[in-house]
């Protein structure tokens, strides 16, 4: 009689540890699944903001390009009117303006050298910020993983 309330009392205990152990696996893989759906999605967002930057910064560049060559031409055409200046002694009108266009020149010229160096800034604090996230949604994704396994432990020590 003992050893038939044993052989029953081990089978339920069986039953009960391979349904634990379904519900648990379960669990894997729906967690294991969200990690997956998370990933793909961090991929492809990163990938679009990749993209995006990529259309940007050549916009940006082509853009600096070309104001590059409308001061090299403003340049050139300064050179000329100062010759000019020297060879048909031109009024101080023209002088002053020509001294304008110089400092607005230089100006542009030293903001135009900032550009770069300021596109790889945010290039680099994307990059950052989109690792921090991925890491804090692994981690999250792993205290999670870590919390159900600790649960299913607990009730497998209780029973």
């Amino acid at each position: 009689m003992k050893q038939k309330e044993l052989v029953t009392q081990q089978r339920d205990l069986a039953v009960k540890l391979q349904h634990h152990f379904s519900e648990s696996q379960m669990r894997f893989e729906h967690l294991q699944h969200e990690l997956e759906q998370t990933t793909d999605q961090e991929e492809s967002l990163l990938k679009k903001e990749l993209l995006q930057q990529e259309h940007c910064v050549p916009g940006k560049f082509e853009h600096l390009q070309h104001e590059l060559e409308q001061t090299t031409a403003q340049e050139e055409s300064l050179l000329q009117t100062e010759l000019l200046q020297q060879e048909h002694c031109v009024p101080g009108k023209l002088k002053s303006e020509l001294e304008i266009l110089k400092m607005e020149r230089q100006k542009e010229m030293s903001d135009m050298k900032k550009f770069p160096k300021e596109i790889s800034e945010a290039l680099s604090k994307c990059k950052v910020l989109t690792e921090k996230t991925n890491s804090y949604r692994f981690e999250h994704l792993q205290h999670e993983l870590e919390q159900t396994t600790d649960q299913e432990e607990s009730l497998l020590q209780t029973e």
